[in-house]
């Protein structure tokens, strides 16, 4: 009954009915809208750091996060790590000595 009685109420004032559920629909699809360029701007971002950065993986020393000494740093000489090439999803690999 009460279902019945809200329906009725609803479409008893039409224009403002679709007035208001236009306007919800407008909202609900500017928010879709914002939200879709945020996601695709986050991810340009990431993969923008990744390019001109560190990348997305960093091989490291083990002592070198706590002594930051030139001592503790990986050799640039690519041939020591062989599987690195042979990683799935690895383009290029660039030896890159950063602080």
């Amino acid at each position: 009954m009460l279902l019945k009685l809200a329906w009725r109420n609803l479409w008893r004032q039409k224009r403002r009915t679709l007035l208001t559920a236009s306007a919800l629909a407008l909202a609900l699809f500017l928010s879709l809208l914002t939200r879709s360029f945020q996601e695709g701007s986050y991810n340009a971002n990431i993969d923008n750091a990744a390019r001109f950065y560190t990348g997305l993986i960093q091989l490291q020393h083990p002592e070198y996060a706590e002594s930051s000494s030139i001592d503790d740093v990986i050799s640039g000489d690519l041939e020591q790590f062989p599987y690195l090439k042979n990683m799935n999803g690895v383009s290029y690999i660039l030896p890159r000595l950063s602080r």
